[in-house]
């Protein structure tokens, strides 16, 4: 399996129970947008998905659920675990017990798919080398009430761009619970919300103006906030071509390989412009090149083609 970022390689888990096709379909959802959410006006906002993956066949879909105590949490856990035999629940990325040593906390997807005699079943198929070479393998195995608490337990604070990744996970946005609870998913009417004006879906021009921001940033600055963001369209966009290559030809492999070095360009530019050595042309080349590729699989046809099979 290709890897994907940690909500969406739990969350495809979870809908393998459910579609057969649960990969693919999650590999033809994928796509860059980006715009401004008016939950936080001032970031620039990532929507990773055409459609709401957080639908289900049934014709319900996921939403966050949440509770103020351990009591509460564990009650609904229980509960969405046996009416529907899985449960996705909110971890905090840094207190997994799987998860390598110095991770920085933030919000991780996990799935729970069975309890017994006071221990959870939980499943992480979440597999990524994360900034300063810490390795993050995937787990599946039995966890105690204990440290399923302490997992789940609320991250504390919730930076504004972890809130934009809660509320846009799905690709179109969904009400998220205030911060200080512990979060986990349940089914419910469909709930996702349509992306407002602002936001930018042509490919290219997405590019372009991430190429604006990130030369200016990154760059510039060596702030890398948005670099989590770029991580995650870039998995994404991985887990795309090599899910959909048979479709696509071989420009999806050209296509792979710009996306995966994409990251690692950038942190590059942004240590070095922490140092002192901006290097904006270096961002702005690196998806100027990726922009090029983009764009010659969709002249193809090839691209377009595959992002119109919608559900």
């Amino acid at each position: 399996m290709t890897a994907l970022s940690c909500y969406t390689a739990n969350l495809a888990a979870y809908l393998r129970r459910l579609r057969t096709d649960a990969d693919r379909w999650v590999a033809r959802s994928v796509r860059l947008a980006v715009g401004t959410d008016h939950t936080e006006p001032e970031l620039l906002a990532f929507s990773h998905h055409a459609w709401p993956v957080n639908a289900l066949p049934s014709g319900q879909a996921l939403g966050y659920r949440a509770a103020a105590g351990t009591d509460a949490a564990v009650e609904g856990i229980a509960a969405e675990l046996a009416a529907t035999g899985a449960v996705l629940v909110v971890a905090d990325g840094a207190r997994l017990p799987w998860s390598p040593s110095g991770a920085p906390p933030a919000p991780h997807f996990v799935l729970v798919d069975g309890r017994t005699g006071g221990c959870w079943h939980v499943v992480d198929e979440f597999s990524a080398l994360a900034a300063g070479g810490l390795q993050h393998e995937p787990f599946s195995g039995w966890v105690p009430d204990a440290a399923l608490l302490r997992m789940i337990a609320p991250v504390t604070p919730v930076r504004p761009e972890q809130r934009l990744r809660n509320r846009l996970a799905f690709g179109a946005p969904v009400p998220v619970p205030p911060p200080e609870r512990f979060l986990w998913l349940a089914t419910c009417a469909q709930t996702a919300e349509a992306l407002a004006g602002g936001w930018i879906t042509d490919p290219a021009a997405a590019l372009d103006v991430l190429a604006e921001r990130l030369s200016a940033t990154i760059g510039v600055t060596g702030d890398d906030r948005l670099l989590d963001d770029v991580w995650a369209a870039a998995q994404h966009h991985v887990h795309r071509y090599a899910l959909l290559g048979d479709e696509l030809g071989p420009t999806a492999e050209t296509a792979a390989a710009a996306w995966r070095a994409l990251p690692r360009t950038l942190r590059f530019a942004a240590d070095s412009a922490r140092r002192g050595r901006p290097r904006a042309s270096l961002v702005t080349t690196a998806l100027a090149q990726l922009r090029g590729i983009e764009d010659d699989l969709r002249s193809q046809g090839i691209g377009a083609a595959a992002e119109a099979r919608t559900p």
